[in-house]
This record gives C-alpha cells, sequence and structure tokens, in this order.
C-alpha cells in the first residue's frame, strides 16, 4: 500500500499569486471555490446502493469526496467504509464515481454561516434549532471535540440561548453542522439543506472537511441526478477497507491523534 499524505503537510495552503479567497486559479479544487468546474471528477461511498445510477436518483443529497486525492480516498473507503459496515450495518460498500456535468454554484463560507444565522433567528426553526445544537454541544464537551483547542473552548462556554457575536454564531454553526450528517432527522437541518439547495448546486461538507480524520475535499452535492454523469460503482473489499483504516490510524497516531470512525 502506498503511503498516505501525513496531517501536517496538507493542512497548510499558502495560495498562488494573484488568488483571491474564495475565488481560485488552476485546477479543480472544490474547498471554498464559488464554482466547481464541469468535468471534475467525484467519488462518493455507499453502504446501501451497489449502482451509481440508483445512487444518483435517490434524491438524497450525495456526500462526495475528490477522486484523485489520495488521502480523502483513504478517509472515505478506510474509517468512513468501516463507520458504515460497523454502525450502519452495511454488508457491502461501494465506490461510485461520477463526472459534474455543469459548472456548479457554491457558497463560500460566510455564506453558509450567513444562512445558518438566518434560520437560528426564523422563530419558525430557532426552538429545534437550539435544541438539537444544545444535545450535540454536550456529547462535544463530554469527548473533547472540535476544529480547534479554541474551537473546542468556544464550544464549552458557548449560550446557545445568548448569541450575539460573529465568533457565537462561528461557534453555533461547528455544532450544527454535527448534525448535518442525519440532516432528514432533524427540522432544522432539513430547512437549512432545503434552503442551500435553492441558492447553489453543492457545498462544502463542513462537518467532515478538516475534522473527520482531516478530509480535505469532501462536497455536498445537491440534486445529484441533474449535475452529476455516473462513470462507475466499484465494491470495496473487507481487505482494502480494514487495512486502509488501520494505515490511517497508524497515521494520525504519528501526529498525536486518534482515529475518528
Amino acid at each position: 500500500m502506498s503511503t498516505f499524505y501525513s496531517p501536517t503537510r496538507y493542512l497548510k495552503h499558502h495560495g498562488v499569486k494573484g488568488q483571491q479567497w474564495g475565488v481560485r486559479n488552476g485546477p479543480p479544487y472544490p474547498i471554498e471555490d464559488k464554482v466547481m468546474r464541469k468535468g471534475h471528477k467525484l467519488s462518493s461511498v455507499s453502504g446501501q446502493y451497489t449502482n451509481a445510477r440508483a445512487y444518483q436518483r435517490s434524491g438524497k443529497p450525495m456526500y462526495t469526496y475528490n477522486t484523485n486525492d489520495e488521502w480523502d480516498n483513504a478517509v472515505y473507503k478506510g474509517p468512513f467504509s468501516t463507520y458504515l459496515k460497523r454502525y450502519k450495518g452495511a454488508q457491502l460498500v461501494t465506490e461510485h464515481q461520477y463526472e459534474v456535468v455543469k459548472d456548479l454554484k457554491m457558497p463560500t463560507r460566510q455564506e453558509r454561516i450567513d444562512e445558518f444565522k438566518n434560520l437560528v433567528n426564523d422563530k419558525k426553526y430557532s426552538k429545534d434549532a437550539i435544541r438539537t445544537m444544545q444535545g450535540i454541544q454536550t456529547q462535544l464537551i463530554e469527548y473533547n471535540m472540535g476544529s480547534s483547542e479554541s474551537m473546542k473552548k468556544n464550544i464549552r462556554s458557548l449560550d446557545l440561548t445568548n448569541m450575539k457575536s460573529d465568533s457565537d454564531y462561528k461557534t453555533a454553526y461547528e455544532i450544527f453542522n454535527h448534525a448535518m450528517e442525519a440532516a432528514h432527522y432533524y427540522k432544522s437541518t432539513s430547512e437549512y439543506m432545503k434552503r442551500m439547495s435553492k441558492k447553489y448546486d453543492a457545498m462544502v461538507d463542513d462537518n467532515n472537511q478538516g475534522i473527520y480524520n482531516h478530509a480535505k475535499d469532501p462536497v455536498i452535492i445537491f440534486k445529484a441526478h441533474k449535475v452529476l454523469k455516473p462513470i462507475e460503482s466499484r465494491p470495496v473489499s473487507d481487505t482494502y477497507i480494514e487495512n486502509t483504516t488501520n494505515h490511517m490510524r497508524e497515521e494520525l497516531r504519528k501526529h498525536g491523534e486518534n482515529l475518528k470512525l
């Protein structure tokens, strides 16, 4: 098995001369782009669908990663596939590959936070959003989770019933995104996804980007049946899943981190 990139190598981004944040030059690289270009290759793993077209036409938002990135391939075909088998009861995990058939409009991080702020301050969804986040906040504190040490501290001290500053909303947004994995389950997250899908074709998966074993380019695709073309589907063997998961566990241990399943 080839050596994967270590976290210390890919958490830095120095940019390109003349580049503006949110408007990248050069090859396709979706994180914080306002547009994902036609022709970009994406993959997704599923424990439910064995056919790429059937998965694409399921009507569900599709959680994808960069097909050409070695680390993200390992994240999703290793620990995430282990999660699907161990906790979701998947008998078989299948990798589906797609090609983007049109330029996809994507929101910047600030636009994602702004829409979240609108939702939290909407009387129709405020109570559900706060109640949902309070439950997740308790779990994050218990397991000492967060994207950074400063964010962990902010999560511990945040009063979700009295948010005022931009920092408060950014912290709450990180908490909220832990519910996005089961977006259909909560009233507030379902509404958030609905609002974003009306304005955009895709968005960065903030719950996974950088947080879930340092995933680099996870993107949620809305209306996949309209914007993606299936390429192929391939089963991911149990041996590959186990070996990749163990390899990533060792890579993260080198940097004092534990693997997340």
